[in-house]
Formats: structure tokens, C-alpha cells, sequence
């Protein structure tokens, strides 16, 4: 889901497995959407949904890597950002209103769909001034829109320190909003936990750190892919204690745990071993699939009704599971697909 997918000089030069593992990146987010397994095989879907805490990381650092190559292509990283920025904000503008006028059906058949349109703008108005730093960093959508906050936030930051000479400080400064987004997130409940008076678990306090891996990333070459292979299994093992001991020793939901420390490690590994195997789907389609990956994440949340009820009732609770997990992708993908081709709403998608 890299915002840099569509410059021209990427266009002339596409990694496959980049393009390819974002089709299963993006898989893993519609797992967590529709929480598939929670209510048929809840050990399976907690396990899941902290193995699974790769994908974010992975975009992020992808991300942050071909923006450095933008950088170092047009030897000027305001207008690399400004070029991507124009692209990100219109999106997450264009989106927070699509999801901001869409009630939810439920209130559509109580109130009707005047009356229901006016009652989401409302609670979003309300929540709005309740907590103005959360909605400025989340968005209409807490669901998924914050990425593109959090995005633009990070590679803002990666320019200014740029301009200011300070690419020294791209990591340490990432390093650190990381540990404050730790102690206010996952591990706020524990004796190191700090309450920052807004959300620490999503925004540019996650993202900061592996779109700064991905920058340092981009001018060294491939690592060794059984060091990338070692990195990832340490990382997820880390990641997987981290949350087993959260969850049972602090009383953290499971869905609360968006990153821990070991996620860093984790993440880094899953580019890493991406990068070391740059013909992965080279011949598959997957690679053109992933290539639409940015679309099929802003849209995907508005089709997941009918991917939950298209086989409900008809096939086992635990089938329905996966056929909607599949059902989501391949909807939002051709949604996509056929958004992309129309002139004047294709910049909704890519």
C-alpha cells in the first residue's frame, strides 16, 4: 500500500514481491475487520490476530523505503512530499466524507436515511470536539483512515529533519514516538504506563518508527534472507510472548494490542525477508492485485455487511469465516479495479 506506487519512476521499475506480499498484508487487515474465527474458534482467531500484526508495519516501512528513493531520485524532499501529500490528503478527505454521509443500515431503517445521514454527522461533530488531537489523528474512520494520518504525519517529520540536515535524528526520533506510543498503548495498564490524554495505539506514534526503518533501509543493499528470515521468527515470537503476558498479567483486550515492543523486530523482519526475495509472484497475477492495494484499503470497510450475511445460514459459521474473509478482498479488488478505470473518480483509489 506504499503512497509511492504511482510515481512515474516506480512505475518503470516494480519489485514483484513488494507488490505481491501486499495482497497478503492486505488479507491479514481484512482478517482483523471482520474478526473472522472470534465467535467460532476464538483461540485460533487471538492467535491470528496478533501473528497477523505484521502487515501495518510492513506498509509503513515500505512506505518510508520508496520515499527515500523518490527523495533521492528528485534531490528534493519538500516537493516529493508535497507531490505524495496532495495524493494521501485528497484520499482521506475524499473517504472521511464517503464514510461520514454513509449511516449504517441499522439506523437507515429506524430513522431513514435523511434523518440517519444527519445523526452519523452529528456523533462524528460530537466526538470531534471531545477529543479534537484523537479525531485529528484518526479521522471519521477510526477503523483503518488513521493510516493515512499517520502517514503523512511520519513522512512530514522524514522531510523537515531532511531539510534541517538531520538525518541522523530520522530514527531516534522515530525510536521515541514508538516507546510513547507503548507506554500510552499496549502497555498502559502496566506499572510503566503512562496516560497521554489522547490515543497512542494507532496514528504516527506507531508508524514513525518503521517509516524512519524504511527510509534508513532504502540506500543498503538486500540483507541475507536467512538473517531476514531469523529477524522475522525472533520478532514474532517476541511479539507473541509480549502479548500472551499483556493480556493475562494487565487485563488488555487482544483487540488492544496493536503493537508491542517485539513488533518492531517483527515488522522489520517481514520487509527485510520481502526485499531479499524481490522475484516473489513475479509470475502470478498477485503482483497486479497488489498493485491496487492503496483502493482496496480505503473501500474495503463499506462492503464488509455483505461479505458477513452473503453465506450466512448457508454453509458452517467457521466456512462462512473464510468465504467472507476472501468474499471482502475480492469485492473491494474489483471495486477497485473498476474505480480506476473511470477518468474522474479514479483518484479515489489509486
Amino acid at each position: 500500500m506504499s503512497t509511492l506506487d504511482e510515481t512515474a519512476i516506480q512505475k518503470k521499475s516494480r519489485v514483484a514481491s513488494f507488490d505481491t506480499f501486499r495482497v497478503f498484508a492486505i488479507l491479514a487487515v481484512c482478517f482483523g475487520h471482520l474478526d473472522t474465527f472470534e465467535k467460532t474458534c476464538t483461540p485460533l482467531w487471538i492467535f491470528l490476530n496478533q501473528f497477523l500484526r505484521f502487515c501495518l508495519p510492513y506498509f509503513f516501512c515500505a512506505a518510508g523505503y520508496f520515499f527515500a528513493k523518490g527523495v533521492a531520485r528528485s534531490r528534493s524532499a519538500p516537493a516529493t512530499l508535497w507531490r505524495y501529500l496532495k495524493r494521501l490528503l485528497f484520499i482521506y478527505v475524499a473517504w472521511s466524507l464517503i464514510y461520514a454521509l454513509r449511516p449504517s443500515s441499522r439506523l437507515v431503517k429506524a430513522e431513514g436515511f435523511v434523518k440517519a445521514v444527519w445523526l452519523t454527522v452529528a456523533d462524528i461533530a460530537a466526538l470531534a470536539a471531545e477529543n479534537p488531537i484523537d479525531f485529528l489523528f484518526q479521522g471519521v474512520e477510526p477503523g483503518h483512515l488513521w493510516f493515512l494520518v499517520a502517514m503523512m504525519v511520519a513522512l512530514a517529520v522524514v522531510t523537515v529533519l531532511v531539510v534541517f540536515k538531520m538525518r541522523w535524528a530520522i530514527l531516534p526520533v522515530g525510536a521515541l514516538s514508538y516507546v510513547i506510543g507503548l507506554l500510552g498503548g499496549a502497555y498502559l495498564n502496566s506499572p510503566v504506563g503512562v496516560d497521554w490524554g489522547f490515543t497512542t495505539s494507532t496514528g504516527p506514534f506507531f508508524g514513525m518508527l518503521f517509516v524512519a526503518i524504511g527510509w534508513w533501509l532504502a540506500d543498503k543493499g538486500p540483507c541475507r534472507l536467512s538473517f531476514a528470515i531469523a529477524l522475522t521468527v525472533c520478532g514474532a515470537v517476541l511479539h507473541m510472548s509480549e502479548a500472551i503476558l499483556i493480556r493475562h498479567h494487565f487485563g488488555v483486550r487482544v483487540t488492544d494490542i496493536d503493537y508491542v515492543f517485539g513488533t518492531a523486530f517483527y515488522g522489520t523482519g517481514v520487509f527485510l525477508l520481502i526485499r531479499a526475495l524481490p522475484g516473489l509472484g513475479a509470475s502470478t497475477v498477485l503482483p497486479r492485485w497488489g498493485s491496487l492495494t492503496l483502493g482496496v484499503y480505503v473501500s474495503h470497510l463499506q462492503f464488509i455487511g455483505f461479505a458477513r450475511n452473503l453465506f450466512e445460514d448457508i454453509v458452517p459459521e467457521i466456512v462462512c469465516d473464510v468465504l467472507s474473509l476472501f468474499v471482502l478482498y475480492f469485492v473491494s479488488l474489483l471495486f477497485t479495479y473498476v474505480i480506476s478505470k473511470i477518468k474522474y473518480v479514479r483518484r479515489l483509489v489509486v
